[in-house]
């Protein structure tokens, strides 16, 4: 087992990961590891008590989706393709609704209105 702060285990189409402190998401079927420091660090991402890191993830139409708390919502084909979107926000979890990706944040719940077009 993994040894450092995990944020959330989420189970998506018969994979599970894991979203560990740094951040850094574990695809725990394939052992592999995804490191977001760089990009947390390029984008100024700020968590105020420990490391940045992944609160949710979701799959959404043919994309995969994570929510960064305190930094860019993150989309792409795969876990490591995953790039930032300019939605940034402190988001807690996301919920795909019929045509609609609901995201949870500290000011209410909302939809990104730049999905998919900014990825």
């Amino acid at each position: 087992m993994y040894k450092r702060s995990c944020w959330r285990l989420v189970q998506l189409e018969g994979r599970l990961y894991a979203s560990l402190e740094g951040p850094v998401l574990l695809d725990l079927a394939a052992n592999k590891e995804v490191d977001l420091r760089g990009l947390a660090k390029e984008l100024g991402w700020y968590f105020p008590h420990g490391p940045p890191h992944v609160t949710d993830m979701a799959s959404f139409g043919d994309a995969l989706v994570a929510a960064v708390e305190v930094g860019h919502m993150l989309t792409g084909p795969s876990l490591e393709e995953l790039k930032p979107l300019r939605f940034k926000h402190v988001q807690h979890n996301l919920l795909p609704a019929g045509g609609l990706l609901l995201v949870a944040t500290t000011g209410g719940f909302t939809t990104p209105a730049i999905w998919p077009t900014s990825a």
